[in-house]
């Protein structure tokens, strides 16, 4: 029997791995909800990403109607905002067994991030799991690690864009070469979305938190595409100050950075004039993923008494605009 894979979350990064375990043959369905769901039942999920733009059926699942009536799967890829995922983890509960792996498609800091840490340090992050609820709620050993390095928005209804290239990174939290993870990583390469599978997958994380925690909050501020973060003098200077201020935090963790800041910046000016997921989401009036790419980071900087300050303002002015936004769109008394 073939492995039985769900992608929870029919947004940009759910429908870009389940279009991709589709084309590679994979027994997989897409859970979601409204008119995205809909349309992708209709008439197929489209993904345009460079000279490719093409429409395949994926099987669908409405979340409306419950999951009840599903049996457990093998793999449950989480691809919802990091403060979706308690929500998300409860309603996809009928589709948990004790074998089932989980694998959390989120940005930022994740909650399973010091899982069999052992130190002073270690422990829940409050800013991402608030009473360690998560933590406690899956075995560490179901949970496979996971990076997204992917750029995708949804243009309408059953339609995503990519931009660029997309890669995507495993990892077992105690850094073994799993054949779970081998699997998973052979079917995504399969389907076209290069996947690797990471001895040190903590490492990974914080590298792209140096991305995410850097250009995220800042093009919320500023209403900037990536090539004007890294093209105009004082955003550039922003993006560096706080790049450097997330390595030096890593480095006190013992992380290891494969790249510097400019090799960084080089990486993100690849995807052209692209809107960060925050941008997006700002954008259509929907919360802000500040919690995993900046409070956790600021959370652990209080922990480690390493200075943020840059990091800090602008987190603090992301979360002003979010607010004056949601005050902007009150009725009138």
């Amino acid at each position: 029997m073939s492995t039985r894979i769900v992608v929870f979350g029919a947004g940009a990064i759910g429908g870009v791995v389940a279009w991709r375990l589709t084309l590679a043959g994979a027994n997989v369905s897409l859970v979601g909800r409204g008119a995205a769901l809909a349309a992708i039942g209709a008439q197929g999920l489209r993904l345009s990403v460079g000279e490719l733009d093409e429409r395949l059926k994926v099987p669908v699942v409405d979340l409306s109607a419950g999951l009840g009536h599903e049996p457990p799967c093998d793999v449950l890829l989480l691809a919802v905002k990091a403060q979706d995922l308690p929500g998300a983890l409860a309603a996809a509960a009928p589709l948990i067994s004790p074998s089932t792996t989980v694998v959390p498609l989120v940005n930022g800091l994740p909650w399973w991030l010091f899982h069999g840490v052992k130190g002073p340090h270690a422990g829940p992050i409050e800013a991402v799991d608030p009473g360690g609820r998560l933590w406690q709620s899956l075995p560490a050993g179901q949970v496979l690690g996971a990076v997204v390095h992917l750029g995708a928005e949804v243009v309408e209804p059953g339609w995503i864009r990519q931009a660029g290239d997309g890669r995507l990174t495993l990892g077992e939290l105690d850094g073994s070469l799993s054949p779970r993870a081998t699997a998973l990583a052979a079917l995504l390469d399969a389907g076209g979305l290069p996947t690797q599978v990471h001895p040190s997958i903590r490492d990974e994380v914080w590298s792209k938190l140096v991305g995410n925690g850097s250009s995220n909050p800042l093009s919320v501020v500023s209403g900037a595409t990536l090539d004007r973060l890294f093209a105009e003098p004082g955003l550039r200077a922003l993006i560096e100050a706080v790049m450097l201020e997330i390595m030096a935090l890593g480095a006190g963790l013992g992380v290891r950075f494969p790249l510097d800041v400019q090799a960084r910046i080089a990486v993100g000016q690849r995807l052209g004039a692209f809107r960060t997921s925050m941008l997006q989401d700002f954008d259509l009036g929907r919360p802000l993923e500040l919690g995993a790419i900046a409070d956790a980071p600021l959370e652990l900087a209080e922990r480690l008494r390493v200075p943020m300050p840059t990091t800090r303002l602008v987190r603090d002015l992301a979360r002003a605009a979010e607010r004056s936004r949601d005050l902007r769109r009150r009725p009138p008394p």
